[in-house]
C-alpha cells in the first residue's frame, strides 16, 4: 500500500493524520535578519504520535477513487470527500484547508454523502459560438433559438445520456463533458432539415461538426452535486453539531 493512501485514525479523539512522503521534509523560514533563511527540521508523524501517545490508534486505507470533489483541480483549497476503511468499518472523510499556507486537514464526518448527477447543454456558450461562427448573414434570433431548443431536446431526451460515449474531464472536479455520439449527430441534422432552409442547414451542419468534439460547445455537461444525509447507524466517529457543508 502506498504512503499516500494511508491514514492514521486516533480513535479516542476522532483525529486523522495523513501519512505522506514529506513527513520529514524540513521547512525554510526567514530568520528576520535580512535575507537569512533558517532550516527547521520536522517529523510530522513523530509529532502526531506524541500528541496522541496514550490514545488508541488504527490505520485506515483510502478507497479510490474519491467519492466527491468540487472546484478547480488547480485550486489548492479544493474540498474533497473520500472514504477509508480499517477493514471492518468505512469512514467518510473531508479533505480540506482554508488557506494555501495551511496543511491539509482530514476530518471525519458522520453521515452518508448522496452524490447526484445532472445533465445539461452549454446553452450560453452555444449561443455565443453560433453568433461567432455563422455570419453574413447571421441566423435570426428565432432560428438560433429553434436550433438550441432542437439540440437540447435531442441531447437530453430520456436515455440519450446513457448512450455509448466516454465522458471527458474538465478543469473542474465536479464537471465533465460528454461528446455527441454519431447517432445523436445524425438525428440532430435530420431534424434540422425540417426547420431550416437548405443553405441554413449546410451552415449548421458545418457548425455541428466543428463543435461536437469533447471540448466543443455541443458536448453535454455532466455536473455532480452532493448532499450530506444522516447515517442510519451509530458509528464511533465523534458527532458533529453542524452538517459538513456549514463548515468553512
Amino acid at each position: 500500500m502506498s504512503t499516500m493512501s494511508r491514514l492514521i485514525h486516533c480513535i479516542d479523539c476522532s483525529t486523522i493524520y495523513a501519512l505522506t512522503p514529506f513527513d520529514t521534509t524540513p521547512e525554510y523560514r526567514g530568520s528576520g535578519f535580512g535575507n537569512e533563511v533558517v532550516r527547521v527540521e520536522k517529523n510530522d508523524r513523530v509529532y502526531f504520535d506524541g500528541m496522541h501517545s496514550d490514545h488508541n490508534q488504527e490505520e485506515l486505507a483510502i478507497i479510490a477513487p474519491a467519492l466527491y470533489s468540487e472546484g478547480a483541480y488547480f485550486d489548492p483549497c479544493r474540498v474533497t470527500y473520500l472514504t477509508a476503511t480499517n477493514g471492518k468499518e468505512t469512514f467518510l472523510i473531508k479533505k480540506w484547508r482554508r488557506h494555501i499556507d495551511e496543511a491539509l486537514r482530514y476530518d471525519l464526518v458522520d453521515g452518508l454523502l448522496d452524490v447526484k448527477e445532472t445533465v445539461s447543454i452549454q446553452k450560453d456558450d452555444l449561443r455565443k459560438q453560433l453568433a461567432c461562427e455563422i455570419k453574413d448573414p447571421l441566423l435570426s434570433e428565432e432560428k438560433m433559438q429553434a436550433f438550441i431548443d432542437l439540440f437540447q431536446e435531442e441531447a437530453l431526451q430520456s436515455g440519450s445520456e446513457q448512450e455509448p460515449g466516454e465522458a471527458c474531464a474538465s478543469n473542474y472536479a465536479h464537471i465533465c463533458f460528454k461528446p455527441l455520439t454519431e447517432e445523436q449527430i445524425a438525428r440532430i441534422l435530420s431534424r434540422c432539415r425540417v426547420v431550416f432552409t437548405q443553405e441554413e442547414w449546410k451552415r449548421l451542419a458545418g457548425f455541428v461538426m466543428n463543435n461536437c468534439q469533447a471540448n466543443g460547445v455541443m458536448s453535454v455537461a455532466i455536473r455532480k452535486t452532493a448532499m450530506l444525509a444522516s447515517a442510519s447507524y451509530q458509528s464511533r466517529v465523534m458527532k458533529w453539531s453542524q452538517q459538513v457543508f456549514n463548515q468553512p
